[in-house]
């Protein structure tokens, strides 16, 4: 009885995340000579995409301290970003 509740208390903090992409595009130069331009590349990034894991807090990466009996405290998981871009050289 006590050993099952004692096991109801931890929880498996395994995860697998995707924590950064980068999706790029350089445009052949004889396509953009003609508007002159040197270089061009379209870009797609992505930061915290996924995170799979049976953790049920928030984050399985939150923050424990060994002073709260392993507790893990309340912290907010990083957002999910995606930026999409261009650079052009003259």
């Amino acid at each position: 009885m006590v050993l099952n509740t004692l096991l109801d208390i931890f929880q498996d903090g395994d995860f697998i995340r995707l924590k950064d992409l980068n999706l790029s595009y350089t445009i052949p130069q004889d396509m953009i000579s003609s508007v002159g331009l040197e270089k061009a590349r379209i870009y797609l990034s992505g930061i915290n995409l996924l995170t799979i894991t049976d953790y049920d807090g928030y984050d399985p990466e939150s923050r424990a301290d060994t002073f709260g009996g392993g507790q893990t405290f309340y912290s907010a998981p990083a957002p999910r970003t995606v930026s999409l871009g261009v650079n052009l050289t003259f």
